[in-house]
């Protein structure tokens, strides 16, 4: 009984390793097959020029959303009754009125963060981390610098580390309430560099450039230490 189970664990055994060799072997043609079908198409490589696309020049903004060349379809689009409205929700979500002013309401800069019991209510146009980029498209609409320096003052404050209007605080470029909170703090910050460029001089927009290049993550419980301004 004993040598007829040794067999079967021996035949079994061999089995599975003729099955590997069989799949390896099968494996191995496949690749060379697929390596000869790309090494024989030159026109197959990747990536390649698409057809109209107009590179990006060195320091062309905007370009995360749209580009410089869109504007004027964008302007037409504004001036339809569905444009007008969602204009006009934009200026309510930035001052609670016109959007031609910050909003007063923020959170204050040395209040608790990240736990239930700092939450606070504020409305829904007090600052938040969008609030650079919603001034920033503005400016790019309208060509009135008077948004770009709205945008200048939002970024300002965020640098200082006046955080998101988010109930309890946890988004913010300075010291936000973990790693899951920091990507789209940055990202935010990031989109309104990118639509307020053109609005910034050169030195505002090399302070947020450096800022958002050499960011390090700074845990909530760890002290505070100088803002980036």
């Amino acid at each position: 009984m004993y040598q007829t189970l040794q067999s079967i664990s021996t035949l079994r055994s061999v089995i599975l390793v003729l099955a590997t060799l069989v799949f390896l072997v099968a494996l191995g043609g496949c690749s060379s097959e697929r390596q000869s079908t790309v090494s024989t198409d030159s026109q197959a490589a990747w990536p390649r020029a698409v057809a109209g696309h107009q590179p990006l020049a060195p320091g062309e903004h905007p370009r995360l959303f749209f580009r410089r060349s869109d504007l004027p379809e964008l302007r037409a689009r504004a001036e339809t009754p569905e444009g007008q409205l969602i204009l006009a929700r934009l200026r309510f979500l930035l001052n609670g009125s016109d959007g031609r002013s910050l909003p007063e309401e923020r959170r204050p800069l040395d209040m608790e963060f990240g736990k239930t019991e700092h939450r606070i209510d504020l409305p829904p146009w007090a600052l938040s981390l969008s609030h650079p980029m919603g001034y920033g498209f503005l400016y790019q609409l309208t060509g009135d610098p008077h948004y770009a320096d709205l945008s200048h003052q939002a970024m300002q404050l965020l640098l200082m580390g006046y955080r998101d209007k988010d109930p309890t605080g946890r988004y913010s470029f300075v010291r936000p309430a973990g790693p899951l909170r920091a990507g789209p703090s940055l990202g935010l910050v990031a989109m309104g560099y990118d639509m307020s460029y053109d609005g910034w001089t050169p030195g505002f927009r090399a302070r947020v450039a450096q800022a958002l290049e050499y960011y390090e993550y700074e845990h909530q419980d760890r002290p505070r230490r100088t803002p980036y301004t």
